[in-house]
């Protein structure tokens, strides 16, 4: 699989979802144990919500009361967080492919399993989810448009030839039946923000995963591809990765169908 060594990518999460565990916080000291050694950090956070839900609209975070956990490595490059009925993997820039990250989340599905007392036995369902920033270079005489073909670029007033209105704001957004599961596809063209505000949880702000934006014109592409597991299917951590790795490849196509040749010259190809 081609890689970029200039990527655009911020911010990558992979999430399960199993039945609701009611005494969750009980279980938390030993599921540690299973994963501290890699993930020593640790941060607790309550708010009014983050319930992670998948459904046809993709991977959402919707607000409940509920006390999340989230252990994070060193170098707070990547993190589990760990919920009443998800676990999830998720990193920012130092995201060193695909491959590497769903490793880690078939080790956290493991230290899961394997958390004596815990009980959580089956997986109800599975998302991925990618965030990338496409902006033009600084000091270059180019254009976000150059990056990203006519169909998955929110169409800017110069592009109608009307130089007396200004864009503030545009989207497309698009979802797909896929062989295993659906994908949606959404391209924000000059946001107010850098980043989906579902998606900015204290735990992203804590780790300083936040992007910052220096062109005017840029955009956000946000794809997500999950599948519900009906009726739930055994908690195997090698053949979720499985199921992971094929969400990945579909969800990889629609990327690089959306970018231009000049963007993937840009970013660096390399085999």
């Amino acid at each position: 699989m081609e890689r970029l060594k200039f990527a655009p990518l911020r911010y990558s999460l992979a999430l399960v979802r199993f039945p609701r565990l009611l005494n969750m916080e009980q279980h938390v000291g030993n599921f540690q144990e299973q994963i501290r050694h890699r993930y020593p950090l640790v941060d607790e956070h309550m708010n009014q919500g983050v319930l992670a839900e998948v459904g046809p609209e993709g991977v959402r975070f919707n607000q409940v009361f509920d006390k999340l956990w989230q252990f994070a490595d060193p170098e707070r490059a990547y993190a589990v967080v760990l919920g009443p009925d998800f676990l999830l993997v998720h990193a920012g820039t130092a995201y060193e492919g695909h491959g590497p990250f769903l490793d880690r989340l078939r080790d956290a599905v493991s230290a899961l399993v394997e958390t004596p007392g815990m009980g959580i036995t089956h997986a109800t369902a599975l998302g991925l989810r990618v965030i990338n920033l496409v902006e033009p270079r600084a000091g270059m005489a180019e254009t976000v448009t150059e990056y990203l073909r006519p169909w998955a670029l929110p169409t800017a007033a110069a592009d109608m030839g009307d130089s007396a209105i200004e864009m503030r704001e545009g989207a497309y957004l698009a979802s797909f039946a896929t062989p295993h599961g659906a994908l949606r596809f959404q391209a924000w063209r000059r946001p107010e923000g850098s980043f989906p505000a579902d998606l900015a949880s204290a735990f992203v702000q804590s780790n300083g995963w936040m992007p910052q934006v220096d062109a005017k014109d840029f955009v956000i592409l946000d794809i997500d591809h999950f599948t519900p597991l009906e009726p739930p299917v055994e908690l195997d951590p090698v053949a979720l990765r499985g199921k992971f790795e094929r969400l990945y490849l579909s969800l990889r196509k629609v990327f690089e169908a959306a970018a231009t040749p000049h963007a993937f010259e840009i970013w660096g190809r390399e085999e």
